[in-house]
């Protein structure tokens, strides 16, 4: 079971490399939704994965955010 410390690179081992849009995204999708790991929260959004990993590499597309905004509520 998770705790409720935030996904960061320090607590996440091989976040290092991912993007801190997407991190902010995972968090908030495990901490408002309790949706967790790229599948889910591709799922949850309903973008492929493939999007998922783009968006780790090179952060969040504005419209990833805004619907971001409108499923989670972050």
């Amino acid at each position: 079971m998770f705790n409720n410390a935030v996904f960061s690179a320090e607590t996440i081992e091989g976040m290092t490399d991912m993007h801190p849009t997407t991190q902010r995204l995972y968090a908030a999708a495990r901490s408002m939704r309790d949706v967790t790991g790229q599948s889910a929260v591709a799922r949850l959004l309903d973008v492929s994965p493939q999007a998922m990993k783009n968006w780790e590499a090179r952060g969040v597309s504005e419209g990833g955010a805004l619907k971001a905004q409108r499923v989670i509520g972050c």
